[in-house]
């Protein structure tokens, strides 16, 4: 729910044209605040949605699968919190 408030509230105003933040930052100066956030938003969404899955399917063997599956992807988080 964080990312989606950073994402929602922050960032979307800085990139859309309408907004009355938009042209505040550069695309540079995004990226250097907000490093990988698009991509670890997208990453979190399909995560939860694959661990919501799994407790449907009530089977603790798939949550593990679930996290091994991701478990490459996990640096971004890395990349988002030293960036």
């Amino acid at each position: 729910r964080n990312l989606e408030i950073i994402v929602n509230l922050f960032l979307d105003p800085l990139r859309v044209p309408n907004s009355p933040y938009f042209g505040i930052m550069s695309d540079e100066e995004i990226k250097d605040i907000f490093p990988v956030i698009d991509e670890l938003f997208k990453l979190h969404k399909e995560l939860v949605q694959d661990l919501q899955d799994c407790l449907q399917e009530n089977s603790k063997q798939l949550v593990g699968g679930v996290f091994l599956r991701y478990a490459p992807f996990f640096k971004m988080y890395a990349m988002y919190c030293t960036g």
